[in-house]
């Protein structure tokens, strides 16, 4: 089984790449550099507030500490989640650039074959090799579970 990890460090140019209101969806993209790359996306589903910058680079996504977890569930979400539901991923996006967040319900770090024609996107999933994930968990004794990913290792 994967560790667990409160936070995951990306050293790659990251940007924000696509974001569905209707689907509550967010992606952050750093494309690939060549042919033998990977592009790596980050999904942020359940996505109820966000502050972003265009980039990010390098990219460490972690987990909010108790106060700023308080402080981004009431000022952010209040209006659509309980303050106190313990199963929404409040997440600090740090990078060169002042932090950003996203409050949502999870999130995957994703690589893909980068080089071929069409991208990742036409890839299917298939393609996709998971590095990094953070969600509920279903166990009210920790509500929330962050694993990072073997190589090989599969969700």
């Amino acid at each position: 089984e994967g560790s667990l990890t409160t936070s995951y460090t990306i050293a790659r140019h990251f940007r924000v790449w696509r974001y569905g209101v209707g689907h509550m969806t967010l992606m952050l993209r750093s494309l690939a550099a060549s042919d033998d790359d990977e592009t790596v996306d980050v999904w942020f589903d359940g996505v109820a507030a966000m502050n972003l910058h265009q980039s990010f680079e390098p990219l460490t996504i972690r987990a909010a500490n108790p106060e700023e977890r308080r402080t981004l569930l009431d000022a952010s979400a209040g209006d659509i989640f309980p303050p106190n539901r313990p199963f929404t991923l409040c997440l600090i996006l740090e990078s060169a650039q002042p932090d950003g967040f996203v409050v949502c319900a999870h999130v995957r770090v994703v690589a893909s074959p980068g080089g071929k024609p069409g991208g990742p996107d036409e890839q299917g999933p298939d393609a996709e090799r998971l590095l990094w994930a953070a969600g509920p968990t279903g166990n009210p004794r920790q509500p929330l579970g962050y694993r990072l990913y073997e190589a090989g290792e599969h969700a």
